[in-house]
């Protein structure tokens, strides 16, 4: 299998709500055994696939319910620097912003302090204030938003 096979196959992938949850599970397992299997993925491959992830998110409803199995899945491809994952993180919060990418979100401001934190915690007010973005995301960015600024 190759990476562009990888990417083919998530971009192409869509889940319901008929589906079971066992089921997405299952096709996210399988995505990590073909992605695992390759050989040393270069910075740019490793790119292309991460964005594929959010394009999966980008293709169905911004209300859909998280995986897990996708959460830790896409969180383990750029350890331990994370710099290509969190880039295509925010940018895709400040575009396209979903339940999952928000929960993606507040993990990763997780691992903040400082400034960076701060920063980070004002994009799920942002998010969470913009009318052009779907009302359960907005909700689940308000939630975090408050779930954050009890830590300041």
């Amino acid at each position: 299998m190759t990476i562009e096979d990888i990417i083919n196959e998530l971009e192409g992938y869509r889940s319901n709500y008929s589906l079971d949850e066992d089921e997405i599970t299952d096709f996210f397992e399988n995505i990590g055994e073909k992605i695992y299997a390759l050989n040393d993925i270069d910075s740019n491959s490793l790119k292309r696939i991460i964005k594929s992830f959010f394009t999966y998110l980008d293709n169905h409803s911004p209300n859909l319910e998280e995986n897990w199995t996708f959460i830790h899945l896409l969180e383990s491809l750029n350890k331990p620097d994370y710099k290509i994952y969190n880039k295509i993180l925010l940018d895709f919060n400040n575009t396209t912003p979903t339940i999952t990418s928000v929960l993606l979100l507040n993990r990763y401001i997780n691992s903040l302090s400082g400034d960076d934190w701060k920063a980070k915690v004002n994009l799920l007010k942002e998010i969470s204030e913009n009318s052009d973005f779907d009302t359960c995301v907005k909700k689940a960015a308000a939630d975090f938003y408050n779930f954050q600024s009890t830590k300041s």
